[in-house]
Order: structure tokens, then C-alpha cells, then sequence
């Protein structure tokens, strides 16, 4: 694959490069997993010509057109002006290469807001990477994202973690490197974090005094501030000090942290940060050398903990958090991963299909070599679609199926060479579901699409399947297979007027969004909202009778030609 690359750097020295990502790609280039590679600054470009964007733009456009990239990575667009005729023009040059891009900043619906630039990145972009989830990947999706994927911060094994035998004196006991933000415009409004940081500055300067480094902007009324330090600098800092300690900002964000994590790890130093959502699955395997507290009073007495045990126990911790973050937080590491993630989703050879559905396990057991024979009874039935299932693995079609289960208390996924299955729980208890109009059902089939990424989803029944499809934001296609409306009719109680809401929500959001209505009963009303992709198609619902027999003539049918096709439209 050639890659252009488009680094987020002002300046081409020691300190403004992009070190880490430059070094990654120059070695996968070296062993042969990109076939090659151009660089190009676009923010050192733009600087160059007085910021001139147009000219920049229309330089980099000469690039590309000379390199015929076949992906471009493009790294925090910033203030750079883009357009989206640009944009267009920089993916129809002769490769039509992909665009994807990638941000190691934290952001929110209020304070550190995605700009407008960053807004046209993320919507024409095939995917980005991002570096916390929860409302940060959510924010991404309501700019129009089409795929987000986690890729933490990383440090640069060029100018961090370098050799060095752990000294028995050091001149401090612990250090945080970090600037205080404090107040934004908004009236009693903080930057997210800041003040837990500027709590926890304090109570360690009361408590170590002179044995407590603080580096940073902003910290000129605390006792222990030695000013700011320069970022190349930071390790030989930290390597002064028994204990590295920190507290992220955007201290909420499910799996962020910034890069001060891993440059912190890789010094060798025992390093004390705030707990956030995800982290028992980022750092399970470190074995070491990483503590984690929920508030500023359990990170300070962490850290009179820690401070008790001998220097030798200190040196080994520190040691073992340097391995983990070798193996798992160093940039060869990082992007080696996102390279891979582009080529497994992007540049593969078959579609990528998604059902999201109640389904039987049992008939699947071939294909889902770690089923136990208990497992097998999870699920929610669902024959025909069953069939559906295996008609496509026969026909050679990867899949993914995205269920639910009155059995199963937390999701489980099993995974086979050809079919993935996600299953969540399904609340036993009819009235528990219907009273929250089935919003924990909703949320995992979307979080379930989400995590799998893939490229068009088939839903069945117009209920919590096809919402969590619709709400994921993939392109999708909705298979009615029941009228609510004559449900209703005959049981005239509350749990079928709920189930009846859920089917116009699907119906509403249907005539706006890239869904497929398809009917598969002669006998239902005729009234039903017509599809965008086609103004006449759908006037009359078709009749497309379901096969009885082997389940091989259903990938036969006429119905996933025009899935594919309308997830192309």
C-alpha cells in the first residue's frame, strides 16, 4: 500500500516533528508492509507561505497527484483551512486513495470544541482514530464520522525510554509535569480536570514540600513549581524523581490519556494517573509500575504508599511498567496497529455485512469453533433468519451478527474464521424492557455495530434491532417482518403500544436515513414512507416470498444484490 502522510508539525526540528509516526511508517515501509511513502508537512508548508492555505492546498494536491497514494493519513488538521471541493479533488486524482485521519487531542460539546476544519476531516474521512471514546467517539459520530477507532497516545523510543541504569539517589521523591488551566470564559466553568489537578498539586506540595518537582505553566502561587521544562526534557525530569504522578485532563473520556502516560512509563519511573473507564482493558497486561486512583486524597496517600516500600521493590515496578509500554504504548507499536486496521477493513477483498437479529446459535455451531454446548441455547430464535445466516457462510461471505439474550447477564462474543457473533443481555422481564422503551436493548446492538465496524447492516423486525442499526450510523438496510399496527389491533395492551412506538420511530427515521424498507407479507397496509435511494421504489411494499428450502438458495436471492448496492449508493 502507498501511504502519503500528512504529519500535524510547524516546524521540521528535534522537538515540533512527529517523531514517533515518522520513524513507525519509515520502518514499515523498511519491512515492506507499505509499498511506499511520501511525507508531507502540510502545517510547515502553510507556515512557509505566509499561511496561505489555497497555495498550500494546491501544493499538496501536485503531491499527491505525483505520488498516486493509495491512503492518506492525515494527522490534527488544526487551523488549516480545507474546503470540501478540496477534499474531493484530493481523493478523485487517478488512486482514488482512502483518507483517513487521526487526532491525539481530547475534546467537548463545550469547552475545546471540534472546529470547523476538523468537522470536514472527520465527515470525509473513511475512518479516524481517535484517542479516548465515550462522548469524544460520539462527538465524532454526530460530525458525520462513518468509522471510529481507539489508537492511544504513544511516545517515541528516539528520545524516551532510553538506556539507563535506575540510580539508588534521586534528588526528588516525586514529580508532575502538567500545566494548570483553570477558569474558561464561561462563568464558574473549569477546563474538565483542571481543578482535581490543581487539588492534587497542592496537597502534594503540603505534604513533600521541596521533595515535590512540579513543572508546568500557571502553578506560580504553589510552593513546589520549578517553572516549565522542555518537552524532550521531560525524561531526565522524571528519572530525578522515585515517582512520576499525574491527573489527565478531559478526565471523564472512556480509555484517554495523553501522552504524558506513556513517556512517564517508558522512563522506568513508577507512575501514579487517574482511573478512567477502560483502562482495566488498555492495561491488563501491565504487569506493573502503573497505579491508578478515582480521587485527588487516594492518589495522594498512593503516593505516601508507594514512597514507603523499599527503593529495590520502587526499581523493579518501575522496570516492568517500562516493558508495557515498549510493547503495547511505543509508536512503532501504535501506528504499526492503525496500518493494519486500514488495510484489514478497507483494502480487503469481500463486503463486510452485519445482521443485527434474533438469531439461534445452535445451527451456527459449525462455524463458531469455541461454542459449548451450553452456549448453544442462548439467543432468541429467529429461524428464517437463521437461514439467512447460513445461506451467506455457505456462499463464502464473512458475517457478523449482532443479538440478544434472555440468558446472558454481560455481552459475550464468539469469533470463528469466517463469523463473528456479538450477543447481548436481553432483559427477561417484559415490563423492565418496555418502561425505558427497550433503551439498554438499543444501546448495545449500536455499541455492538460500532466496536465491529461494519459496512452495512441488515436489520430484522422493525423494533430495538433496527434502532440500535439506525442510531449506530452505518449504512443500513431494515427488513420488516410484522405489522405492529395489526399486532396492536389484536392485543390491545401496553407492551404491544410500546413495541407499535418503536416500529414508527423506525418508519420516521427510515424515510430520512439510507434504510431499505422490505415486506415480506402480501396482506400488510400499503402505506409506507418512501425510500431516498429511490422515489418509486418503494410506493407499494414488494412481495419477496421467503425460500423454505435449503438454505443455500438464499444467498441466491435477489435482496443482497440490492443491499449492496444501495450501501454503494
Amino acid at each position: 500500500m502507498k501511504l502519503l502522510y500528512l504529519p500535524n508539525e510547524t516546524k521540521l526540528d528535534d522537538i515540533s516533528m512527529q517523531i514517533g509516526p515518522r520513524k513507525a511508517f519509515q520502518a514499515l515501509l523498511d519491512q515492506g508492509e507499505l509499498s511506499g511513502l511520501e511525507i508531507f508537512s502540510f502545517l510547515y508548508e502553510a507556515k512557509q507561505n505566509q499561511n496561505n492555505y489555497a497555495e498550500t492546498c494546491q501544493k499538496l494536491l501536485e503531491v499527491a497527484q505525483s505520488f498516486q497514494p493509495e491512503a492518506i493519513f492525515w494527522q490534527h488538521v488544526g487551523n488549516f483551512e480545507v474546503t470540501d471541493n478540496f477534499i474531493k479533488s484530493l481523493c478523485s486524482i487517478d488512486s482514488k486513495p482512502k483518507l483517513f485521519y487521526q487526532d491525539g487531542d481530547a475534546y467537548g460539546r463545550y469547552l475545546k470544541r471540534i472546529n470547523k476544519n476538523m468537522a470536514m476531516l472527520i465527515r470525509n474521512s473513511e475512518a479516524i482514530f481517535l484517542v479516548g471514546l465515550g462522548s469524544l467517539s460520539d462527538l465524532a459520530f454526530e460530525f458525520g464520522a462513518k468509522r471510529v477507532y481507539y489508537a492511544p497516545n504513544s511516545f517515541d523510543s528516539s528520545r524516551f525510554g532510553t538506556n539507563w541504569n535506575p540510580t539508588d539517589i534521586r534528588e526528588n521523591d516525586l514529580t508532575l509535569i502538567g500545566s494548570y488551566v483553570g477558569a474558561t470564559r464561561i462563568p464558574f466553568r473549569y477546563f474538565p480536570g483542571s481543578q482535581r489537578r490543581r487539588n492534587l498539586a497542592i496537597k502534594l506540595s503540603n505534604k513533600f514540600k521541596e521533595r515535590f518537582a512540579l513543572y508546568g505553566s500557571g502553578w506560580s502561587n504553589v510552593k513546589s513549581s520549578r517553572g516549565l521544562i522542555p518537552f524532550n526534557l521531560q525524561e531526565q525530569a522524571i528519572r530525578a524523581s522515585w515517582l512520576s504522578i499525574n491527573w489527565t485532563h478531559f478526565d471523564t473520556i472512556p480509555y484517554y490519556f495523553s501522552n504524558r502516560l506513556p513517556i512517564s512509563l517508558a522512563a522506568g519511573v513508577v507512575h501514579i494517573t487517574n482511573y478512567q473507564p477502560g483502562y482495566e482493558q488498555v492495561f491488563r497486561n501491565c504487569r506493573g509500575g502503573l497505579y491508578m486512583a478515582k480521587t485527588v486524597d487516594e492518589a495522594v496517600e498512593l503516593a505516601q504508599y508507594l514512597l514507603s516500600q523499599p527503593r529495590e521493590f520502587l526499581i523493579e515496578e518501575g522496570l516492568k511498567g517500562q516493558e508495557f509500554a515498549f510493547s503495547h504504548l511505543e509508536a512503532n507499536v501504535v501506528y504499526a496497529n492503525i496500518l493494519k486496521k486500514m488495510k484489514e477493513i478497507f483494502f480487503r477483498k469481500h463486503m463486510k455485512i452485519g445482521l443485527a437479529t434474533p438469531i439461534d446459535l445452535e445451527p451456527l455451531r459449525p462455524y463458531l469453533p469455541a461454542l459449548t454446548d451450553e452456549e448453544t441455547k442462548l439467543g432468541l430464535g429467529g429461524t428464517s433468519v437463521t437461514n439467512l445466516a447460513l445461506g451467506m457462510l455457505e456462499g463464502g461471505q464473512s458475517l457478523s451478527i449482532y443479538s440478544l439474550s434472555p440468558k446472558l447477564e454481560a455481552p459475550r462474543v464468539w469469533e470463528g474464521p469466517q463469523l463473528k457473533v456479538f450477543m447481548g443481555q436481553y432483559r427477561p422481564v417484559g415490563r423492565h424492557r418496555m418502561w425505558d422503551f427497550f433503551a439498554r436493548e438499543i444501546q448495545q446492538i449500536q455499541d455492538f455495530i460500532r466496536e465491529d465496524c461494519p459496512d452495512i447492516v441488515n436489520a430484522h423486525w422493525s423494533y430495538e434491532f433496527a434502532l440500535g442499526a439506525i442510531r449506530s450510523g452505518y449504512p443500513h438496510l431494515i427488513t420488516f417482518r410484522d405489522s405492529a399496527w395489526e399486532i396492536l389491533k389484536l392485543q390491545k395492551d401496553l407492551y404491544r403500544l410500546v413495541r407499535y412506538l418503536l416500529d414508527a420511530q423506525v418508519k420516521k427515521r427510515a424515510s430520512t436515513s439510507a434504510s431499505i424498507l422490505l415486506i415480506f407479507k402480501k396482506s400488510w397496509p400499503r402505506v409506507f414512507p418512501r425510500s431516498p435511494l429511490s422515489p418509486t421504489l418503494f410506493r407499494r411494499p414488494p412481495f419477496l416470498p421467503f425460500p423454505k428450502s435449503i438454505p443455500a438458495r438464499i444467498s441466491k436471492l435477489s435482496v443482497w444484490p440490492l443491499l449492496l448496492t444501495s450501501a454503494k449508493t
